[in-house]
């Protein structure tokens, strides 16, 4: 099994690529150089469908640009958004796959310049990374021209008094219609409350907000994150629920591959609890009889 760099990797593509009609690119960060040499080597009957981290970060910083994204949805191709997103995948005809680092940018794939130091190869897909593929373009939302002008609104307002921090910063809840039925690890806290140090884990921001005393801030972007918009969605099936029970559905809910344990969702779901009791406490009720633990949705 082979490494390449971003550099032999364009090359292999560039060789492979013309007949292929179907194409899947996983890409944390995608750019104008990226979207104009895969168009300029695709067949134009070609099947492609992308995901984008695409956090507003990401166009801050210039790691991705919305002419990118509105280019993709101008040639009729799919495109989604993960903020989770951070691998590099790319897919031809559901057949052979190269996995490394390189994004679909100039300096994942040398295009203009020397670029990055990248590391990637290639593989034949199986059943399980298949899987996995799937699961992600499921778990994504999907981009049209309407959304991506949407975010280029926000981030024209936000950059006149943008002042850049170690937090991570999500786009308000009504620019996104997020999924909620499928969850990653990362969108539960990987520790209790105000035990986050990760400066790159999105519950450090509640953490440091309540830190300063500003409760009502925290409880709106705790309000936010897909786990909480998950767990309202298992209320409205179930006015009261275990802590067992809790655990099954999300231990169900987890689309990662191989499948988490459930010893360690029951850890997850502690450090979720956590949160709740102090969020929460005007909606949701913890009871606590016979050492088990019940949460009752308020009226």
């Amino acid at each position: 099994m082979s490494i390449y760099n971003g550099k032999e990797l364009r090359h292999f593509i560039e060789k492979e690529i013309t007949n292929v009609n179907d194409i899947f690119i996983a890409s944390a960060f995608i750019t104008d150089a990226g979207v104009d040499w895969l168009a300029s080597n695709i067949s134009e009957q070609a099947s492609v469908s992308l995901v984008v981290r695409a956090l507003p970060e990401d166009f801050l910083n210039g790691a991705t640009t919305i002419s990118a994204l509105k280019k993709i949805v101008s040639y009729g191709w799919e495109l989604a958004f993960n903020e989770n997103l951070h691998a590099k995948i790319f897919s031809f005809d559901r057949s052979e796959l190269i996995v490394g680092s390189s994004n679909l940018t100039s300096r994942g794939l040398m295009l203009y310049v020397d670029g990055n130091i990248e590391a990637n190869t290639r593989l034949s897909a199986d059943a399980k990374s298949l899987r996995f593929i799937d699961a992600l373009k499921e778990s994504s939302i999907s981009l049209d021209l309407s959304m991506i002008e949407a975010f280029e609104n926000f981030l024209s307002e936000f950059k006149k008094t943008y002042v850049r921090v170690d937090k991570v910063l999500n786009w308000p809840l009504e620019l996104t219609n997020e999924p909620v039925s499928d969850l990653f690890v990362s969108d539960l806290p990987p520790n209790p409350i105000n035990k986050n140090g990760s400066k790159n884990c999105k519950f450090t921001l509640v953490d440091s907000l309540l830190n300063d005393d500003r409760s009502a801030e925290a409880r709106k972007v705790f309000k936010s994150l897909k786990i909480y918009k998950w767990l309202m969605r298992l209320f409205e099936a179930h006015t009261e629920i275990r802590f067992g029970f809790l655990t099954k559905e999300i231990h169900d809910a987890l689309i990662e591959d191989p499948r988490v344990y459930r010893k360690d969702v029951k850890q997850l779901q502690q450090n979720l609890m956590s949160y709740i009791e102090v969020l929460l406490e005007d909606e949701i009720l913890i009871e606590r009889p016979n050492h088990s633990q019940v949460l009752i949705k308020k009226n």
